[in-house]
């Protein structure tokens, strides 16, 4: 259980980091292919704005997921599973929605 809080903690810290540096430092290049979808109009700059604020919310729903199972450390799986999920389903709507919105 120790392992997977440290998941938790480094996996939080990470996303805070990169949300940070997309959303507020508007450093991009982080994205992948992002400088080429921009240069071919796929994407525009608000993209990689909502890219950054749901890396930097999930960052912080991590933490919060870790400072949770510290208090209560046997459901410590089922916090590290329910966030991953959410980061991934999170993130793979607002593609499927960014690729409708294209083919219009």
């Amino acid at each position: 259980m120790f392992i997977l809080r440290l998941i938790l903690l480094v996996l939080g810290l990470i996303l805070i980091g990169f949300g940070y540096l997309i959303y507020f430092k508007k450093k991009y290049n982080l994205i992948n292919t992002f400088k080429e979808d921009l240069k071919l109009n796929k994407v525009d700059e608000s993209y990689g704005i909502r890219i950054g604020l749901i890396e930097l919310i999930w960052g912080i729903i991590f933490i919060v997921i870790f400072l949770i199972t510290c208090m209560i450390p046997d459901y410590s799986i089922g916090f590290f599973l329910i966030g991953v999920l959410g980061l991934i389903i999170t993130l793979v709507v607002y593609h499927l929605k960014l690729s409708r919105n294209e083919l219009n």
